[in-house]
């Protein structure tokens, strides 16, 4: 099972790199969970799900630019698994990166952080969602780009995510907070 595995996922990443319509890979994957070798299991994974190799069939999609492909992948791991929080967020971010920041993104961004309240990854993009929306400030409906922002860093404030703080940096200096905007852009210079 796991040779099968090994080559399923060859065989995915070669569908990605050669510009291959995602289908193909969609079939592939659901193929080999059907057989007992789901593709792109981790050391970690307890279980290894057809949403959860969707997912990672998606990153492969992304790495090579073909976000057609990736979006697609996220839908059908969406759709074989709703709770599947990372599926949600990524294809919320990559809504966002093309311009498509409308009721369909927020919905998949306020869905991720409703399942993984605490994922920096989710906050961060949800927070991204709020500044687009133009909610910088807390409110009564919840927390606004600022506050989320500033919860995803806390998280492994050791190691804070350069994109988190560049987008705190943006919120701040549009919030009027040009200096903290400033301190922010600082430490990602460093």
């Amino acid at each position: 099972a796991s040779l099968r595995g090994f080559f399923g996922n060859a065989a995915v990443a070669l569908q990605a790199a050669s510009g291959g319509p995602a289908e193909e890979s969609i079939e592939l994957i659901r193929a080999l969970a059907t057989a007992g070798a789901p593709a792109f299991v981790r050391a970690e994974d307890a279980e290894t799900t057809v949403a959860t190799s969707l997912l990672r069939a998606a990153s492969a999609y992304s790495r090579i630019g073909d976000m057609v492909g990736s979006d697609r992948l996220l839908r059908e791991a969406i759709a074989s698994d709703p709770n599947l929080a990372e599926a949600s967020n990524n294809l919320a971010f990559s809504r966002i990166e093309v311009g498509l920041v409308d009721a369909d993104t927020f919905a998949l961004a306020e869905h991720a952080a409703v399942l993984a309240p605490d994922d920096p990854a989710i906050l961060d993009t949800l927070g991204v969602v709020r500044y687009h929306q133009g909610r910088f400030r807390d409110r009564a409906d919840g927390p606004g780009a600022i506050t989320l922002f500033r919860q995803a860093l806390r998280v492994d404030p050791d190691d804070p995510s350069l994109a988190t703080l560049d987008h705190l940096g943006d919120a701040l200096w549009r919030d009027g907070d040009q200096s903290g905007a400033i301190r922010c852009w600082q430490q990602v210079g460093q």
